[in-house]
């Protein structure tokens, strides 16, 4: 019986650590599209010709804005999973 109930935490714990590696998975691969687009939009905004339209100027830095939100909540993210998952192989 005592047997039988190590097995299942064992299994348990693997299938935990499982959907935690896979959720950091799919936090770098979002992360990295996120700062590709991060990157792409600090060229355009570093051309001058940018600052003759205050519409696309105010759109862009609102595209920025939220992906650098969206970046650093990633980020949180991951450190916790990173941390769950170190907590669960020790």
């Amino acid at each position: 019986m005592i047997e039988r109930n190590r097995g299942w935490r064992r299994e348990r714990k693997a299938r935990i650590n499982q959907q935690i590696e896979k959720r950091i998975a799919e936090i770098e691969a979002k992360t990295s599209v996120l700062e590709k687009q991060q990157q792409d939009l600090e060229l355009q905004l570093a051309k001058p010709e940018m600052y003759k339209d205050p519409n696309t100027q105010k759109r862009l830095m609102s595209e920025y804005e939220t992906i650098k939100r969206d970046v650093s909540a990633l980020t949180e993210e991951w450190e916790a999973c990173q941390e769950q998952l170190e907590e669960a192989t020790t």
